[in-house]
């Protein structure tokens, strides 16, 4: 890693420290805030996967994202098997990326939702706690 990667990551580090204690909401958006300026995005989410590893809840998405998407279901919970690329990362445990999803040729390629944000470029990272806990 660079220099500036670790500073970007120091900083977002303490930046989550400063509110962890703080209501959920002001935590989840700083987690988005975080992951937005981490990427260079202004395009993020997270969710967080059950213990049997088969289902995903949607916990945040930033602001812009929210905004951006015209879907009049937006659902938070999926699971795993029927997820698109974004499960990708949670069924390989790696990190996946796209970088031309409108020509990306793959079988866990879905496609989106009308209505949905346009996708051009998508980073999917999972973290996986192995304590257990």
């Amino acid at each position: 890693m660079d220099e500036r990667h670790d500073k970007l990551i120091q900083t977002a580090l303490t930046r989550m420290e400063y509110v962890a204690d703080k209501p959920l909401e002001e935590y989840k958006h700083a987690i988005t805030v975080q992951l937005s300026i981490m990427t260079g995005s202004t395009l993020s989410y997270f969710a967080t996967m059950n213990s049997a590893e088969n289902v995903l809840t949607m916990i945040g998405w930033s602001k812009s994202a929210m905004g951006n998407c015209s879907m009049i279901d937006k659902p938070i919970v999926y699971k795993i098997e029927e997820t698109g690329l974004w499960g990708d990362a949670v069924r390989e445990r790696k990190p996946v990326i796209t970088n031309d999803y409108k020509n990306l040729v793959k079988p866990t390629k879905k496609g989106y939702p009308e209505g949905h944000v346009n996708v051009v470029r998508h980073m999917n990272v999972p973290i996986f706690d192995e304590t257990g806990s």
